[in-house]
C-alpha cells in the first residue's frame, strides 16, 4: 500500500545513507546533520541557512543537510556528527534513529517545529537540553526580529483581529502556526487539516488547544468560500488569491511556480516567522 510523502522521504534518505556504506568513525565534537528539511519545503536553501546559523549561535556547525542540497562528500561527512537535528519531524523519525543507532549521534527531536517565535525559542531549548550548549545568543537573535517585528507592526495600520484562517500542513507545522495566529494576532481558525500526515504529539496539542477554546469543529472542517488567510501549498494559494477565496496566502510548501522569490522567505526560525507576519499582513 502507498504510503504519505514524509515516510517516502524519510526512508529514502534513511536508506541512501545505509546504501553508501559509509564506515564509522570517530565523532567530531560539536557538529550537526540537519534533518527533516527537504527540496519539496518552502525555499529550502533558506531553511538551512536559518537553522544553521541558530545552531552556529550555539557552538554547533553543521556539516550536512541531509536531503536538502547536500553532496555525497557531505552525506559522508554526515556520520561523524555528534547530532541529528530535525527540524520538521514527520519526515525524519528513522534517519535519525538511523544516525542514533549506526553512528551514535544524539537525536534532538523538537516536539513541534519551529514555525513562529515561540517555537523557535522550545526549538532552541531542545538543542540546548541535548548538547547542554547555552542558548542564550541563540534566543537572543530571536528576540532581536521578535522585536523588529512588534515594532513595525505598532506602526502599521493594518488589524487581524478576528481575521479567519485556513491552514492545510504537517501536524508539527499547524499546530505552532495555529498558535501563532491565535496568541499573536488575535485570529481564529476556520479550518485545519493535516494534509495526510500524522505526528501523536502535535495532534493531540492541537485537539486538547482546539477543546480548550471550544473550536473542535474546525479539525478537517472544509474550507469555506472565502477565508482571509490560507495557508497551503503555493499553487493553491495562488489560485484562491486570484479568484478572491482569500484575502492573503501563505505558501508552505510546493511553492507556487508563478511567484519568484529573491529575498530570503523560509517557513522556519525566526526568519521564517517575518515571512508569515509579511504574508499575512501585507496585502501587496
Amino acid at each position: 500500500s502507498s504510503k504519505p510523502i514524509n515516510v517516502g522521504i524519510d526512508l529514502t534518505l534513511m536508506r541512501v545513507v545505509d546504501r553508501m556504506e559509509i564506515p564509522a568513525e570517530p565523532i567530531v565534537p560539536d557538529t550537526a546533520v540537519l534533518l527533516g528539511n527537504h527540496l519539496l519545503q518552502k525555499d529550502w536553501e533558506s531553511v538551512n541557512d536559518e537553522m544553521s546559523h541558530i545552531l552556529g549561535l550555539m557552538g554547533i556547525r553543521t556539516v550536512c543537510f541531509l536531503g536538502a542540497g547536500s553532496s555525497v562528500e557531505d552525506i559522508r561527512k554526515s556520520v561523524t556528527a555528534e547530532y541529528a537535528v530535525i527540524v520538521c519531524p514527520e519526515y525524519a523519525s528513522e534517519t535519525a534513529a538511523y544516525y542514533r543507532d549506526r553512528y551514535g549521534a544524539k537525536i534532538v527531536e523538537p516536539e513541534c517545529s519551529p514555525v513562529g517565535f515561540q517555537a523557535t525559542e522550545d526549538w532552541i531549548m531542545k538543542v540546548a537540553e541535548v548538547s547542554g550548549k547555552d542558548p542564550s545568543a541563540a534566543l537572543a537573535y530571536v528576540d532581536t526580529l521578535r522585536r523588529r517585528a512588534y515594532r513595525r507592526m505598532m506602526a502599521a495600520r493594518f488589524d487581524t483581529d478576528a481575521f479567519a484562517f485556513a491552514i492545510d500542513a504537517e501536524p508539527s507545522i499547524a499546530y505552532p502556526l495555529t498558535r501563532f495566529f491565535y496568541d499573536n494576532l488575535q485570529m481564529v481558525p476556520a479550518s485545519i487539516r493535516y494534509n495526510g500526515i500524522s505526528h501523536e504529539g502535535c495532534e493531540a496539542k492541537m485537539s486538547a488547544f482546539l477543546a480548550e477554546h471550544e473550536m473542535t469543529e474546525v479539525l478537517d472542517a472544509e474550507v469555506p468560500e472565502f477565508v482571509e488567510i490560507l495557508c497551503t501549498d503555493g499553487n493553491t494559494v495562488d489560485m484562491c488569491q486570484r479568484s478572491k477565496h482569500c484575502l492573503r496566502g501563505v505558501d508552505l510548501r510546493f511553492p507556487s511556480m508563478m511567484n519568484v522569490e529573491f529575498l530570503p522567505q523560509p517557513l522556519f526560525g525566526a526568519v521564517g516567522a517575518l515571512y508569515i507576519l509579511e504574508r499575512v499582513i501585507n496585502r501587496f
